[in-house]
């Protein structure tokens, strides 16, 4: 369960800074002129984050293979 508690720990730190930085990017951001879709994705990009700070601290080559078998 450990294991569990760590992944769950880093999930909520980067749910935290994502929110931060989510704020701050939209104070400075440039509007533009174009169409923008707004298509809701099955994963947030706090999981996407969580995954690749995963992947990184394992001792995995290749990222394909951590997903299949560790992710999925």
């Amino acid at each position: 369960m450990k294991y569990i508690d760590q992944i769950t720990e880093i999930f909520v730190n980067v749910d935290d800074f994502y929110t931060q930085f989510k704020k701050e990017i939209k104070k400075h951001q440039l509007s533009t002129t174009k169409k923008q879709r707004n298509r809701k994705f099955t994963m947030s990009d706090c999981e996407i984050m969580t995954i690749m700070i995963l992947f990184h601290l394992s001792n995995q080559k290749n990222m394909k293979h951590f997903y299949l078998f560790y992710v999925g």
